[in-house]
């Protein structure tokens, strides 16, 4: 008994699969992802915008690094509970310039100073949610704060004196 079908027509009546390549909103959180599961996963979608992925014990700064270059639209992103997360991923998500929301906690994060000014860096951040880091006292984290606005207002105040600069010598020639 032959199948009804021959092999050249099944591949033209077969169903594609599913794109979602133009996904925005993500939330892939507690589904045991890995750093190669974000390497393989999240460059299926280039539009993310929000994207979840807390409380997956296997991702580590390494699952960031694919995060980043691959997810450059990102607004928002949640890595608590992600405890192989370090400052160097703070590092990494610089390069994410539209992005407005961080949830870093419960992560292995240390605030060195060299993270302080990655987040001063982060000029669109506007939501950053840093609870339960083992290296941060309350006093600490008031004092790292206090350092990130210092170094915003700074970076501001450049940008300012540097345009008015400008625009007095375009307009004096």
């Amino acid at each position: 008994m032959t199948s009804g079908m021959s092999s050249s027509s099944s591949s033209s009546t077969q169903p594609s699969s599913p794109s979602f390549s133009n996904l925005t909103h993500l939330v892939a959180s507690q589904t045991g992802l890995t750093d190669e599961g974000c390497h393989r996963f999240v460059s299926r979608f280039p539009f993310l915008q929000t994207l979840y992925i807390g409380s997956n014990h296997f991702v580590s700064d390494i699952g960031i690094s694919y995060i980043v270059s691959s997810l450059r639209r990102l607004r928002h992103l949640d890595i608590s509970n992600n405890r192989r997360i370090t400052d160097t991923s703070i590092h990494l998500l610089v390069a994410l310039r539209q992005l407005t929301s961080l949830d870093a906690s419960n992560t292995k994060l240390l605030f060195l100073n060299s993270t302080v000014l990655n987040f001063a860096n982060m000029y669109n951040l506007t939501t950053l949610r840093i609870q339960n880091l083992d290296t941060l006292s309350k006093f600490n984290l008031r004092t790292k704060i206090e350092s990130i606005l210092k170094m915003r207002r700074s970076a501001q105040s450049e940008a300012e004196i540097l345009e008015a600069s400008s625009s007095s010598s375009s307009s004096s020639s």
